[in-house]
């Protein structure tokens, strides 16, 4: 069942706002963390690791409620694409780091960051001032189908075989390593390998477009549930 609500006139919520603002101070929790292990805090040191987990939770919650209106308008839509990106910080501050060391470092990471999440929650309220109506789309069943098959097939190609190594280390490190010198004969073949990375990409840029699709449309816990753990997989496979 979908949440429903009737939205009269545009506001601004704290869900236009809560998850960038966290989001923002994501790097800085981390380097907070990390200053007091060094120094040896102890275990006021988990304190900023701890809130950094927050950051996630305050993004879905916000997801949740973004998602109880059963009429979004563009701030709401917008709203809720940030705030599914505020789950993902972790993967997305990570990926964003991978990208500017591709790139040579021409400005630092939490430069970017600052930048994205300061802007995020300007563009949601001047959207939801406006109050433009956005019409809801449906995922194409073939687009969907072709996504549950590509991920089936990263399973069998590699996940399965990468996971079952590191769990043989329960056994034994000597095990481990013999299942990933022999799982690595398949995934790492000629054939194998380029069709994998295909494989990632397609997962990146069809789940991308079905979460484009589903942020105009209302929902429940369990389908935001969904959403959310898509748009963190997709920053998790782009960081990785």
């Amino acid at each position: 069942m979908f949440y429903s609500s009737t939205v009269t006139a545009p506001r601004v919520r704290w869900e236009y706002t809560a998850p960038s603002l966290t989001a923002l101070a994501y790097p800085y929790l981390l380097q907070g963390y990390s200053g007091a292990m060094k120094a040896g805090h102890g275990w006021l040191a988990w304190l900023p690791l701890g809130f950094a987990f927050g950051v996630s939770l305050v993004g879905f919650l916000a997801s949740v409620s973004l998602g109880r209106h059963a009429h979004p308008d563009a701030g709401v839509v917008i709203a809720k694409r940030f705030a599914w990106l505020a789950v993902a910080a972790p993967p997305l501050y990570t990926a964003a780091g991978v990208l500017l060391t591709m790139i040579g470092d021409p400005l630092a990471d939490t430069t970017i960051w600052l930048v994205f999440w300061i802007g995020a929650p300007l563009l949601g309220i001047v959207a939801a001032r406006m109050g433009r109506r956005v019409t809801p789309a449906t995922v194409a069943p073939r687009l969907r189908m072709a996504h549950g098959v590509s991920a089936l097939a990263i399973v069998l190609l590699f996940l399965a075989m990468h996971l079952f190594s590191h769990l043989a280390a329960l056994a034994s490190v000597a095990q481990e390593h013999h299942w990933m010198n022999v799982f690595r004969k398949v995934y790492r073949a000629d054939l194998i390998e380029p069709l994998v990375v295909l494989l990632f990409l397609f997962q990146v840029l069809s789940g991308l477009q079905m979460l484009r699709i589903l942020s105009a449309r209302a929902s429940d816990v369990f389908q935001t549930l969904q959403s959310v753990s898509g748009a963190y997989l997709v920053f998790f496979i782009l960081a990785t």
